[in-house]
């Protein structure tokens, strides 16, 4: 098998997961998942949706978390990289464009899933009945934080069960094998910044909040339901709405997720817009700073 050694990974979702909280509060989220062919070693994303943004995103990290890149990735027939479901004999496909040049940029060839041949992605889809043990801390977890501290705490656990088909653990097959040969294949810096920082699309939620790299971003609430789109330059991000800048914030650590950056402005037009306290200006501006000191207090919180 050392012919595969560093040559071949695959990726698949595992999505529309529903989960409870301590609090019963319900989150629909998606993992998304890579596995090495040949060491079995994976990696897991946290989601909340399935752009193709969030594929690329979840990718370069994983290819940071392997060392390099491999040189041939299989995709179930995901819409973000194929147009079109091939047919058993490979012919009719249409790659997405965006996605052929992140490729490019990376160094790895694509592999579209072959239908009526679940076989090709066995890896995993065995991968994805791991990901069914996030359904015993149902009613367990405090936050979206937490639950991703919980699927980063279940990567680690696979990466060190032994693999039924090597009898080998992931992670010690990956680092006496398989990571040399993806060291020859590494992910260039100026790339990952490329793609890591460059414009996104999204929706404006109806609290006047924009999720980018799952965390949320205020603008005025009168975008409520706009399409945005969101630009990182040296961590301060920018929202724009027609070539027009409509907001701007620093943007979190990379290593925090699932906080709120609200402006104290948005939040008192949100009030207003809601007719809250009789639309009383001093009492919406004291509810406001109020609501923004809890969410310091949170957002603190969640570092520890």
């Amino acid at each position: 098998m050392k012919e595969y050694l560093g040559e071949q990974a695959q990726v698949d979702w595992k999505e529309n997961i529903a989960l409870y909280s301590k609090h019963n509060v319900k989150f629909i989220v998606n993992v998304l998942l890579v596995k090495l062919s040949f060491s079995r070693k994976c990696s897991l994303t946290l989601t909340l949706d399935k752009k193709q943004d969030t594929v690329i995103y979840g990718l370069i990290k994983s290819f940071i978390k392997f060392g390099g890149v491999p040189k041939q990735i299989i995709f179930d027939n995901m819409k973000t990289v194929i147009y079109e479901p091939n047919n058993r004999n490979r012919k009719y496909y249409s790659i997405n464009e965006k996605f052929r040049q992140f490729a490019k940029d990376c160094n790895f060839s694509i592999y579209p899933c072959q239908a009526y041949r679940p076989e090709t992605k066995g890896k995993v889809e065995s991968l994805a009945k791991c990901i069914d043990e996030l359904k015993v801390y149902n009613n367990e977890f405090e936050d979206l934080n937490e639950l991703n501290e919980i699927v980063n705490k279940l990567e680690v656990q696979i990466n060190h069960r032994v693999s039924t088909a090597t009898g080998i653990e992931p992670d010690k097959l990956y680092f006496h094998a398989e990571q040399e040969c993806l060291l020859k294949n590494p992910l260039k810096l100026r790339i990952a910044n490329f793609y890591l920082n460059q414009t996104v699309e999204r929706k404006v939620n109806n609290l006047g909040l924009v999720s980018y790299r799952n965390n949320s971003y205020s603008v005025p609430i009168d975008y409520a339901g706009f399409t945005v789109m969101v630009k990182n330059e040296n961590d301060v991000i920018s929202i724009c709405y027609q070539d027009k800048v409509i907001a701007k914030h620093d943007l979190f650590n990379n290593n925090l997720k699932y906080r709120k950056k609200i402006d104290e402005a948005h939040l008192v037009q949100m009030y207003e817009k809601n007719n809250l306290f009789n639309r009383d200006a001093n009492k919406i501006r004291s509810a406001a700073r109020e609501t923004l000191q809890a969410l310091k207090i949170l957002n603190s919180n969640g570092n520890k």
